[in-house]
């Protein structure tokens, strides 16, 4: 069983142990920054969470995030999924589920909208992203590359209490798209997810990076 909580800065360091676990058993993210800790805190965070299981206090991470300049206007009142990503060791425990459906939560009682980016290959995660009740809004060739030049394709994806709405809000958002910010779940499990829709039982087994 996995539960979720704010990450305090006492996390950092165990944040980025897991991110470089993530990278190295994934691939995310597609290019290791050369600060990580400064990747998970950059600005616009509107929330920062961790997930908790019985005996790994920090076994995965997400962050709620302010549209960058670029995507405010079209965005409207959306906020990004981001850095989100599940500990290897963590994995079949609820780990992915537990954060998505928090951020969906947190998102619901602040009246926003979601969106998020993903990459061409990971078809796992989509059809998790879709079974949550986001919608595919944009398919676009990012403007960064993996380490050894290729392209990369990203898939933004949105989601709403009113399913149309979020659509028309960050559908066309072109400026800014594509910037990194990045979303990966190595592993989805069964979450209560609620009306909000349900996640259910799969696993990424660690499937690549979301840039």
């Amino acid at each position: 069983m996995a539960w979720t909580r704010d990450r305090e800065d006492a996390d950092l360091g165990a944040c980025v142990a897991g991110l470089r676990a993530v990278y190295e058993t994934s691939g995310y993210p597609t290019n290791w920054p050369a600060d990580p800790a400064r990747w998970l805190t950059p600005p616009r965070i509107l929330r920062a969470l961790v997930a908790v299981t019985g005996d790994i206090p920090v076994a995965g991470h997400v962050l709620l995030m302010r549209p960058s300049p670029g995507e405010r206007s079209a965005a409207g009142g959306a906020a990004e999924v981001s850095r989100l990503f599940v500990v290897p060791v963590a994995r079949r425990q609820g780990v992915g589920a537990a954060l998505l459906d928090a951020v969906m939560g947190a998102a619901d009682a602040n009246g926003l909208d979601l969106f998020l980016d993903v990459t061409d290959h990971l078809g796992d995660a989509r059809a998790l992203y879709q079974r949550a009740g986001f919608r595919l809004v944009e398919s676009r060739r990012a403007e960064w590359t993996t380490p050894d030049g290729g392209p990369v394709t990203l898939h933004r994806y949105a989601w709403s209490r009113t399913p149309l709405r979020a659509v028309q809000r960050v559908a066309g958002a072109e400026a800014g798209f594509g910037g990194g910010g990045g979303v990966e779940v190595v592993e989805a499990e069964e979450g209560g997810a609620g009306d909000r829709g349900r996640v259910d039982d799969a696993d990424h087994g660690g499937g690549g990076a979301f840039g």
